[in-house]
């Protein structure tokens, strides 16, 4: 299941080979605890690139529009980018 910007759960495809050929990995940490994933999905989006590095760290990869975290229960939470600003995510 996945979650659009607006906190609505809406349903996710798994990654496309073509989005899963792109990542790289980042070298962060890359994981999000509970509680940070908490805070993720109670932001107002579009969100700014540096804010978003400096409340979560860097991803374990990313690929041209997007950075990915991992989850304590290993689901992966994309982090969508237009430009210098994230504008959505979704949990995978």
């Amino acid at each position: 299941m996945g979650c659009s910007h607006a906190g609505q759960n809406v349903s996710t495809p798994a990654p496309t080979a073509a989005e899963q050929a792109s990542i790289v990995a980042y070298g962060g940490a890359g994981q999000l605890s509970n509680q940070e994933w908490g805070r993720l999905r109670s932001l107002a989006w579009p969100q700014d690139y540096r804010d978003m590095k400096g409340t979560f760290g860097f991803p374990a990869w990313r690929n041209s529009s997007a950075d990915v975290y991992t989850l304590p229960d290993g689901a992966e939470v994309w982090i969508f980018y237009e430009g210098q600003k994230a504008t959505r995510y979704e949990l995978r």
